[in-house]
């Protein structure tokens, strides 16, 4: 079991804090993003963290258009897209599903 490393906070808390930040003019630019969440972090007492960094350069990314690190930063943040989350039923699965059916059927009729 792996255990929780003192001090970190987790990936979902951070992505859910910037993604709520106020976004200045001129954001897009990883400078006012950097400023925006250096501001934020001197607000809680404790600089910016290596963690928040590497969000903050998906965050810019994702303000310059790159679709994959705004799909990365809603994941993070907890808002993954339900119908991406449920893979398709598998033939094994469709398979499993008619036996199980046929037994409930087999258990209804006794």
């Amino acid at each position: 079991m792996r255990r929780k490393k003192v001090g970190l906070r987790p990936l979902r808390e951070i992505a859910a804090e910037l993604l709520s930040l106020p976004c200045p003019e001129g954001a897009a630019a990883l400078s006012g993003l950097e400023e925006t969440a250096r501001r934020a972090a001197e607000a809680r007492g404790r600089p910016l963290e290596v963690y928040e960094a590497a969000l903050l350069a998906q965050a810019a990314r994702a303000l310059q258009g790159d679709t994959r690190a705004a799909q990365f930063l809603r994941d993070a943040s907890g808002e993954k897209d339900a119908a991406a989350e449920q893979a398709p039923l598998t033939a094994a699965d469709l398979a499993l599903l008619k036996k199980v059916a046929a037994r409930l059927e087999r258990q209804t009729e006794e």
